[in-house]
C-alpha cells in the first residue's frame, strides 16, 4: 500500500512538473511571437516614415537649388536666412520625423532584432538609420546623436556622425550576409538583401563624394567600392518609395495631392527649371510638368505668337527683366505656356490656379503633357501613384562623373555624364504608363533622346575650358534630382555650379543657406543646444569660400 501511494504521488508530481514546463514553453513562444510581430510592425513604421522624412528634406533642398519655386519676402534683409529660419515648416517636419519618430523607433527595433538574432531586420534598420543620420548632418551640420535618448541632448560633430554611419553600413552588410528571417513587409526590395547590400555600398559612395574636399582618402575609398561592383548600377535596383503599391497609409504622392484638387494647382513650379528643359528640348519636360495653359502672359505661345500681358494674374508680365539678371536668364514667364514663378518672387497670390503649371507624371503620377491644356480637374493622370526617389542609379553615374572631373579626367567624366542622363531619361519616360489617357504621338522618340544627349555633350565640349564643363555637367546633375533635391543641394555646396542659375529676384538677397538653423522644436527646453549664429555655418565637409565669394548663383 505504501509503495502504491508513493508511486501515485511520484506520478502526480511528474505530471504537474511536465505541465509546468509546457506552460513555460508556451509563454516563451507567445512572448517570442509577440516580439516578432512587434519587430515587423516597427520595421513597417520605419519604412513608411522614411518617404515623409525625404519629402520634407527634399523640398528644402529643391527650393534652394531652383528645382522647386522658393518663396521669399522681397523686403527682408538676408532673405535666404529669413526664408529658412528656425520656424520653417519643412525643417520642423524633418526634425520631428527624425527625432520623435524614426530614430527612437529604430533604436527599439534594433534592440529587439539583436535579442532575437534577426539579422535581416537588423541590417535594414542600420541602413535606414545611417541614411537618416547622414541626411541630418548634410542639412544641419552638428546634430544630436549619441545622447538622443536623453531629454536634453548635446550635439555631436557632423564628422563623428558620418564615421558612425559608415560603421553602421558595414555592420548592415555583415548582417545581410548572415542567415536570418525575412521581413514580413519589405516595401522597398521585397526581401532581396543583395539589393540592400548594394544600397548600403551606394550610401558609402555618397559619404565619400561629400567628403572628397576634406578627406584625402575619400577618392581611394570611393574607387574601392566601384572596383567591387557591388553598388547600384541599374535602375532596377533604385531605392524608391512607391505610393499606393505596398503601403495602405501612403497611397498618394503629396505633390499630387497638392496640385490635382478641385480648386486648381496649389504650388508654383520653378521658372528656371522649366525654361532650362524647354530651351534644351529635354525629353523629361513633358513628364516633369503638366501645362493647363498654352500662352503665358508676356511670353511666346506654341507658335511663337506674343501672349498678352495679364498683370492681374501674372503681376510681372508687363515688367522688364531685373537689371541684375544676365542675358538669357528666365524672367517672370516661360514660353509655350509654362506658368511658374521666379526664384524668390513673393508678391501676392492671384487667381491663377487653373493657369499654373502642375507637377507631371514623374515622379508624382500626375498627367503627361500632350498639349491638351485641360485643367487638373479634367485630367487626373496617374492618380498620384508615383514615387519618392531616394537613391537612383543615374545619380551614381553622376557621382562617378564628378570624381572624374575633379581629377581632370574630362573624357571619363563626359562618359559617365551621358550614362547618367540616359538612365535618368529612361526612368522618367517609363512613367508614361501611369497615365491612362496619353496621346502617344507626343512621347519623345529614341532620336529625340539621342539628339538631346548629343546637344549636352557638344555644350560640354564647347569653348570655356573646365569651368564650362563643370557648369554644363552641374545642370544635368540638378535636373536629374527633380523630386528629391537633397543630392542637388549637396552638389551645389560642394562645387558652386551651375554659376548661371536664375538669381534671386532681390539683388541683395544676402548669404546663401550653407546649413539650416536648428528648428525651434529642437531647442525648446534643451539647455544643452544653442542656436547657430546664422545659416552661413558650413557643414563639416564644405570647405569652400564663404559668402559672397561662394556659391556663384546666389
Amino acid at each position: 500500500m505504501k509503495k502504491s501511494l508513493t508511486f501515485f504521488l511520484l506520478i502526480t508530481i511528474l505530471f504537474y512538473s511536465c505541465n509546468s514546463d509546457d506552460d513555460i514553453t508556451i509563454v516563451e513562444e507567445e512572448s517570442s511571437n509577440n516580439q516578432i510581430e512587434e519587430l515587423d510592425n516597427l520595421l513597417l513604421e520605419i519604412q513608411e516614415e522614411l518617404p515623409k522624412f525625404v519629402e520634407n528634406a527634399g523640398k528644402i533642398s529643391s527650393k534652394l537649388t531652383r528645382l522647386d519655386y522658393m518663396y521669399a519676402g522681397h523686403f527682408y534683409e538676408n532673405i535666404y536666412l529669413n526664408s529658412f529660419n528656425s520656424s520653417n515648416h519643412f525643417s520642423e517636419n524633418v526634425w520631428n520625423i527624425a527625432y520623435q519618430s524614426m530614430l527612437p523607433t529604430m533604436a527599439e527595433a534594433q534592440e529587439i532584432a539583436e535579442e532575437l538574432g534577426f539579422n535581416k531586420h537588423l541590417g535594414v534598420v542600420k541602413v535606414i538609420r545611417a541614411y537618416t543620420l547622414i541626411t541630418l548632418v548634410n542639412l544641419y551640420g552638428d546634430v544630436p546623436y549619441s545622447e538622443i535618448s536623453n531629454p536634453n541632448p548635446h550635439v555631436d560633430s557632423g564628422a563623428s556622425i558620418y564615421a558612425s554611419a559608415l560603421t553602421m553600413l558595414d555592420e548592415a552588410i555583415t548582417a545581410f550576409n548572415e542567415s536570418g528571417t525575412n521581413l514580413e513587409n519589405d516595401i522597398y526590395y521585397n526581401n532581396n538583401f543583395s539589393k540592400w547590400i548594394k544600397l548600403a555600398n551606394t550610401l558609402k559612395l555618397e559619404t565619400y563624394i561629400n567628403t572628397r574636399l576634406i578627406d584625402g582618402s575619400a577618392m581611394k575609398n570611393f574607387q574601392a567600392i566601384l572596383n567591387s561592383g557591388n553598388y547600384i548600377t541599374n535602375s532596377s535596383d533604385d531605392f524608391v518609395f512607391r505610393y499606393g503599391v505596398n503601403s495602405t497609409i501612403l497611397s498618394t504622392h503629396p505633390a499630387y495631392e497638392n496640385d490635382y484638387q478641385p480648386q486648381g494647382v496649389a504650388s508654383y513650379r520653378s521658372n528656371w527649371l522649366m525654361n532650362e528643359l524647354l530651351n534644351k528640348n529635354d525629353p523629361r519636360r513633358r513628364y516633369y510638368f503638366y501645362r493647363q495653359n498654352n500662352c503665358t502672359p508676356g511670353g511666346l505661345g506654341l507658335n511663337e505668337e506674343i501672349c498678352e500681358v495679364d498683370p492681374m494674374r501674372l503681376f510681372c508680365s508687363e515688367d522688364s527683366a531685373y537689371p541684375h539678371y544676365i542675358e538669357g536668364m528666365a524672367f517672370c514667364w516661360v514660353n509655350s505656356g509654362y506658368w511658374g514663378r521666379d526664384h524668390g518672387f513673393s508678391d501676392g497670390i492671384p487667381p491663377d490656379t487653373f493657369q499654373r503649371t502642375a507637377i507631371g507624371v514623374y515622379p508624382a503620377a500626375g498627367t503627361f503633357d500632350d498639349n491638351d491644356f485641360l485643367s487638373v480637374t479634367e485630367n487626373l493622370g496617374g492618380l498620384g501613384v508615383g514615387i519618392t526617389p531616394i537613391m537612383l542609379a543615374s545619380w551614381v553615374d553622376f557621382m562617378q562623373a564628378e570624381m572624374a572631373l575633379a581629377n581632370k579626367n574630362t573624357g571619363v567624366a563626359e562618359n559617365f555624364m551621358q550614362a547618367g542622363m540616359l538612365k535618368s531619361v529612361d526612368k522618367v519616360m517609363s512613367f508614361v504608363s501611369l497615365d491612362p489617357e496619353v496621346d502617344t504621338s507626343f512621347i519623345p522618340t529614341g532620336i529625340d533622346v539621342s539628339s538631346f544627349i548629343n546637344l549636352i555633350s557638344n555644350e560640354y565640349n564647347d569653348t570655356g575650358g573646365v569651368n564650362n564643363k563643370w557648369n554644363v555637367f552641374a545642370k544635368q546633375v540638378l535636373v536629374s534630382h527633380y523630386g528629391n533635391g537633397i543630392g542637388a543641394y549637396n552638389f551645389y555646396r560642394r562645387t558652386g555650379y551651375p554659376f548661371d542659375m536664375q538669381y534671386h529676384v532681390n539683388p541683395n538677397a544676402g548669404p546663401f543657406v550653407r546649413s539650416l538653423f536648428y528648428p525651434d522644436v529642437a531647442l525648446e527646453g534643451n539647455t544643452n543646444m544653442e542656436q547657430k549664429p546664422n545659416a552661413e555655418v558650413q557643414v563639416f565637409w564644405d570647405n569652400n569660400n564663404s559668402y559672397p565669394a561662394f556659391p556663384y548663383s546666389n
